[in-house]
């Protein structure tokens, strides 16, 4: 059986979102192979190989595509529906019953699966599982990803790089090779990432990265970040004032994205694509 990963073909008037790619890559560390890459929002219009997807990641523009071809063997791990689009999957149970169970990326997403009457588990995401990095960078560099307007404002970072997530929709391969020059920098350069983007907040826990999660809103998709240890500040609330009372290091010792965390996650992964490749 071939192999496919989740490339990203965003609606006209969308911007690319770089963390759909990093959720990708984070996928591809645990793959024997990636044969080809299939867009999230039409995986129903499939007609190719016989082949094996792993469903990580935020499903989707198109929730009105669904399910997908029958000619994809889906392994859902770290699977997220928001529960707005709920009701368009409900339509679907005897598809998730019958490639049960689905593995959610967050307590909420676990909670609606469940609530069909479908087996499900909490598997987290991939991106929770990206190595520790070996050294630390040599010289303080605050990496801002999408962070709201205080944090520009923080005096005693001396050493700032502002980053975007969302980038012109340019082709998969260049928004993968991006999203992995990303990944790079962070891991290599930054003494701290302050960001209210999720996919940069879970992979630079993961990394050992000191992170700072300014979410715009908090809901059930962001509650997992809280749960590892990383501060968070609500960003358009008091978010000022709380900032600039922040101390980075008697909070950032919390990190609990640890490797038995991360071998749990990766091997969990691994056994259900082993075992849909027989």
């Amino acid at each position: 059986m071939k192999i496919a990963a989740l490339s990203f073909q965003y609606p006209t008037g969308i911007l690319a979102n770089i963390g759909d790619w990093i959720q990708t890559l984070a996928v591809e560390q645990h793959l024997p192979k990636v044969d080809f890459y299939l867009d999230r929002d039409s995986l129903n219009t499939y007609d190719g190989d016989e082949c094996m997807l792993v469903m990580n990641g935020w499903f989707s523009h198109r929730p009105q595509a669904w399910p997908p071809s029958e000619k994809i063997t889906p392994i859902f791990h770290g699977f997220h529906i928001t529960p707005g689009a709920a009701e368009y999957y409900r339509k679907h149970l005897d598809y998730f019953k019958k490639h049960a169970p689905i593995g959610c990326r967050d307590q909420s997403t676990l909670e609606i699966i469940q609530s069909w009457g479908v087996q499900a588990y909490l598997s987290y995401c991939a991106t929770l599982t990206f190595p520790t990095r070996t050294q630390e960078p040599e010289e303080e560099l605050v990496i801002l990803v999408d962070a709201p307007k205080p944090a520009h404002r923080v005096k005693r970072w001396k050493s700032k790089l502002a980053i975007q997530h969302e980038v012109a929709p340019v082709s998969s391969p260049v928004q993968r090779a991006f999203a992995k020059d990303l990944l790079a920098l962070y891991r290599d350069k930054a003494s701290l990432v302050v960001t209210s983007r999720i996919h940069a907040a879970m992979p630079c826990m993961a990394m050992g990265i000191p992170t700072l999660y300014m979410p715009k809103k908090p809901d059930g998709r962001t509650n997992i970040i809280n749960e590892f240890g990383a501060p968070t500040i609500q960003a358009f609330e008091n978010g000022f004032r709380e900032l600039f009372g922040f101390r980075e290091k008697k909070i950032f010792t919390k990190n609990k994205v640890g490797e038995k965390f991360k071998n749990q996650i990766s091997t969990s992964m691994k056994s259900r694509v082993e075992k849909a490749l027989r």
